[in-house]
């Protein structure tokens, strides 16, 4: 038989082999990556963050594409961590929760909140951006259960039964606007010339706000960001549960155009909302309950 000594020494190897392998799969792509579907033109980008190690998946060629480039270098987006949001209305995060992102682009938002325990849905329409969430969700499979994806644009409640088309553009594709008609009209996007100078164009389902908060099944919304360029309020037209019934506690939004700007602090006196002193990247505001 062996010796106790022999004994240790095999389990000490043994230790050895097994904190070295993990070591290894730590550095190495490994083969948790490999099955993880990217969208063309995308490569995995492994961020330390404050809310631990994050895999996204990013745009290779960030010319094109601002939140790659900033992501890419600087290993944040406007935050960098969820805490930061609640910041800018003085207000404390809840401890655990949901979280409505619309307009995720790549997830950024969605994957810290679900880090840190919120269940999150995400709303966007963009093909290659849910692609990007999708890997990210592949990437991330401790928060997979904590996402939901909803693959909609938000439109205002007389668009519901309208064709309404996403275009991005050549600076910033993950950047999409949109454009609804009405029926029998052509949208202004011939599908068939798309991408010869290099924007891009497609057709997307669209849902109010109301509608898509009814699909999520969420009971209260304790935090919401909205980032849709330009289209914040129109979305706000056919959400108004978002404050009557979900009761919505954070709300940050894009508030850069002065429209926007302008239906923020209307909806929060209508509702009762306090807004923030701060003012984030892209001039981003936060409401808050009071």
């Amino acid at each position: 038989g062996m010796g106790l000594t022999e004994l240790l020494a095999v389990a000490a190897a043994l230790a050895g082999t097994a904190s070295a392998l993990r070591k290894h799969s730590l550095q190495a792509p490994g083969d948790d990556e490999s099955h993880c579907k990217l969208p063309e033109g995308f490569h995995v980008v492994h961020l330390d963050t404050e809310v631990g190690p994050v895999k996204l998946a990013l745009r290779e060629e960030y010319k094109k594409d601002l939140m790659a480039r900033k992501l890419t270098n600087a290993h944040f987006w406007e935050i960098h961590h969820p805490r930061e949001l609640a910041g800018l209305a003085d207000a404390k995060l809840p401890e655990k929760g949901t979280f409505l992102d619309v307009g995720a682009n790549v997830g950024w938002y969605s994957v810290l909140f679900a880090k840190i325990g919120y269940q999150v849905v995400a709303v966007e329409p963009m093909l290659q951006n849910r692609e990007a969430i999708k890997a990210m969700l592949c990437l991330n499979p401790d928060i997979q259960d904590r996402v939901r994806l909803m693959e909609v644009a938000i439109v205002a409640p007389e668009n519901t039964t309208h064709r309404c088309i996403i275009h991005a553009t050549k600076t910033n594709r993950g950047n999409g606007v949109l454009t609804c008609v009405g029926h029998g009209e052509e949208p202004p996007c011939d599908l068939r010339t798309d991408g010869e100078e290099g924007s891009h164009c497609e057709v997307v389902r669209s849902m109010t706000l109301d509608q898509v908060l009814e699909e999520t099944g969420f009971g209260q919304v304790d935090v919401a960001k909205m980032d849709i360029e330009g289209f914040e309020c129109k979305a706000i037209l056919g959400g108004q549960t978002l404050f009557t019934e979900h009761h919505v506690k954070l709300l940050q939004m894009e508030t850069k155009n002065e429209w926007v700007a302008e239906c923020f602090a209307e909806e929060a006196k209508k509702h009762g909302y306090r807004v923030g002193r701060g003012v984030g990247q892209d001039d981003n505001r936060v409401m808050s309950i009071s």
